[in-house]
């Protein structure tokens, strides 16, 4: 009576169990890195996309810098929301240096920090452009814009010219 009881228990042998073990770790062998990529692609576009709106905003501050009164303060240079006393003047920015500024602002202001490195922050000033960050290097009237990757693979790179 005894060996009718214990036959009468069901479960799963342990190849079957080995066997669904098996095809778990190939599905996670192939879903890992896929899920990975998607996740590098994005950090990727999100970062490119920071670099192509600070072309814009630099180049408004650049053209207000050079062509407004001075003593003007037309941008939120210390990135805290609002243009008010605390901001530089047009003509500190221009003095200060343009693309300083704006990686202060960016840095300081916003704590903006690299999608990839932790610890660093997102943005840099002068060369050489940095790893994981997005680096402004101004030379005269001309500022570039080089945004590379953990790798140091160039992922975009625009010269700003004023």
């Amino acid at each position: 009576m005894i060996n009718n009881e214990v036959k009468s228990i069901k479960g799963f042998s342990l190849i079957e169990l080995m066997t669904v073990m098996a095809i778990v770790s190939l599905l996670v062998a192939v879903a890992l890195p896929i899920l990975l990529g998607f996740r590098n692609s994005a950090r990727a576009k999100t970062f490119i996309a920071n670099a192509k709106s600070a072309e814009g905003e630099i180049q408004s501050w650049a053209e207000s810098a050079i062509s407004h009164n001075s003593e003007l303060r037309l941008h939120d240079t210390n990135c805290d929301g609002e243009v008010n006393a605390k901001d530089k003047t047009n003509g500190e920015i221009f003095t200060g240096g343009i693309a300083k500024t704006y990686v202060e602002c960016r840095n300081y202001g916003f704590k903006e920090t690299s999608p990839w490195i932790d610890g660093i922050s997102l943005w840099k000033f002068d060369e050489p452009a940095g790893d994981g960050q997005i680096t402004l290097v101004q030379t005269g009237n001309r500022i570039d814009i080089i945004a590379k990757n953990k790798t140091g693979e160039i992922l975009y790179k625009e010269t700003i010219s004023y």
